[in-house]
């Protein structure tokens, strides 16, 4: 008995001497609903999975639900929202899933699109898969969502602004005829499998000394 206590008090001993940013804690809530917002809990971080259709003109969404902030926004999270016309994105959502807006108000009105991309509040969403030859993001886009570029047969070459901070998840994936990559130097991750099935992918040159590439 004194040597089963003598084992768990050199474990307590133990674990007071691990710094508490070292343990790793995990926690993941239902679904919730907070006016227009249906949203899931994650190790205390927010995603927004879908958008009521109910809503209607400018949304702003909050940076916070749930007494935690809002990081992401999951796939088609907003799509049939026909009534919405544009949408205000916190700086703390650093996930846009794939399709977030299709058909809604936003990916409906074609002056919304900028040569073949839909920009929304300084994050690029959706590409139109009939894209050829160069494409540049513009300046001033902070984030790119997932697969964006997903299937653009045609597309031949990217050049990503400088103002982008993050690409998203197989946003170049699927694009067979795509040889060139450029990603600014505001780039500090760019999510996993991003450059997935491009075969005659030559050049990918990243300017940014810290990037975070999950390949």
């Amino acid at each position: 008995m004194k040597r089963v206590f003598s084992v768990l008090l050199s474990v307590a001993l133990l674990l007071s001497l691990i710094p508490v940013g070292a343990v790793e804690f995990s926690f993941s809530a239902e679904a919730a609903t907070s006016g227009i917002y249906t949203y899931q809990i994650t190790n205390f971080y927010t995603t927004i999975t879908r958008v009521s259709t109910s809503a209607s003109g400018h949304i702003a969404i909050p940076a916070e639900l749930g007494n935690c902030p809002v990081t992401g926004i999951a796939k088609e999270a907003f799509s049939s929202c026909r009534n919405v016309t544009s949408v205000d994105i916190p700086d703390t959502v650093t996930v846009i899933g794939e399709d977030v807006f299709y058909n809604s108000g936003i990916y409906r009105n074609q002056s919304n699109w900028v040569d073949g991309l839909l920009y929304v509040d300084g994050c690029l969403v959706d590409a139109q898969t009939d894209l050829a030859g160069a494409c540049t993001v513009r300046e001033g886009t902070r984030l790119i969502a997932e697969r964006v570029f997903s299937n653009c047969t045609a597309l031949t070459a990217v050049t990503v602004a400088d103002s982008v901070l993050r690409v998203g998840m197989q946003a170049f994936a699927e694009c067979p005829a795509l040889t060139a990559v450029t990603l600014g130097k505001g780039v500090e991750y760019i999510g996993y499998g991003a450059f997935r099935s491009c075969p005659v992918l030559k050049s990918l040159t990243v300017a940014a000394g810290n990037t975070t590439y999950r390949s």
